[in-house]
């Protein structure tokens, strides 16, 4: 009995994408598609994977916050950036889950005495040596477009080229008599515009940049000063008017902090606070205290069970610290 065969034209389906949940537990058994049978065996026997169940979900968050992955819906997609990522680093055993399998089973020959844990931590360091090495001597790439702009140096005043997250001369080498000038544009989840980073390059300063964000996730606002020999951008958190304030003690400079003003005088010690009960205080605010040794009404504090509440602040001389005074007529 003959049958006759039908040639039928289609397409293969793409494995589904990832949710979260699924990654997370690909992850877990990630050890289970290695393909050394012995490493496998172990890694299963063990339930070894990528990471532990208390730092896959952290190594996720990580991923996301870097903008490695994102979100579309439930579903998980790698982004451009985590892409070029992938094809840019030069060291293929980080980016396969056999380098965790060969260091488990080594970890395990240490546990049953076979191996020699000395010689396991100087082979770590060796492989670590190597790896920065090839990072190193890798061609430099740049995550993004290259895109000539109309900035220009303040090194060599040849035009500036805008990347993704950095700007750097056009004239950039490594080469040692090269112009080596380039600054980050992308800085606490802040993309600069081309007016900050001109202001930046003609007066080494911004204005004040609200929105930037802490690694705690905290929101907070800063002039960003710029050094235009190497490009290095640092946080100042004083404005002008600030800078003239002085420690009501000893008549030193107060210096600006994230969350206080310290005295420059470091024998003297004297700290006021920037923001106190979840409430930033306004430059007058700060200027009245200092100057005056206390605050007119303050509206907008809050307590630790998270009721607003007003009150004056002032500087208490005896242990010059900054209290409440809720008196009503204060």
């Amino acid at each position: 009995m003959q049958k006759k065969a039908v040639l039928k034209e289609g397409e293969t389906e793409p494995p589904k994408r990832y949710t979260e949940a699924d990654l997370l537990a690909a992850m877990e058994l990630a050890g289970q598609n290695i393909e050394d049978e012995e490493i496998r065996t172990l890694m299963k026997m063990q339930k070894k994977g990528l990471g532990t169940d208390a730092t896959r979900a952290p190594i996720l968050k990580g991923l996301f916050d870097r903008h490695y992955l994102e979100r579309k819906g439930k579903t998980i997609f790698p982004t451009d950036k985590g892409m070029f990522l992938i094809d840019a680093l030069p060291v293929d055993a980080i980016k396969s889950a056999d380098m965790t399998g060969n260091w488990e089973m080594q970890l395990n020959s240490i546990a049953l005495g076979k191996e020699n844990p000395a010689q396991f931590v100087a082979d770590i360091s060796q492989t670590t040596r190597d790896w920065f090495a090839q990072v190193a001597g890798a061609p430099e790439q740049h995550f993004g477009t290259a895109v000539q702009s109309d900035l220009f140096c303040p090194n060599c005043g040849k035009p500036l080229t805008r990347l993704a997250t950095v700007c750097k001369c056009s004239a950039y080498s490594k080469d040692e008599n090269a112009c080596h000038f380039h600054m980050q544009t992308y800085i606490c989840g802040q993309r600069l515009n081309d007016d900050v980073i001109q202001m930046l390059l003609n007066k080494g300063r911004s204005g004040l940049i609200k929105g930037f964000k802490a690694k705690t996730g905290k929101k907070f606002s800063a002039y960003l000063v710029l050094n235009r020999e190497n490009g290095e951008i640092t946080f100042d958190f004083t404005s002008e008017a600030e800078k003239k304030l002085q420690c009501p003690f000893c008549h030193s400079t107060m210096e600006k902090s994230r969350y206080s003003y310290i005295c420059a005088n470091t024998e003297c010690g004297f700290k006021a606070p920037a923001e106190i009960c979840k409430k930033c205080l306004t430059a007058a605010q700060i200027t009245a205290l200092l100057t005056k040794g206390r605050t007119g009404v303050i509206k907008g504090f809050k307590s630790k069970a998270g009721k607003p509440f007003s009150a004056v602040l002032y500087i208490d001389q005896t242990d010059r610290t900054v209290k409440f005074d809720f008196r009503k007529n204060a």
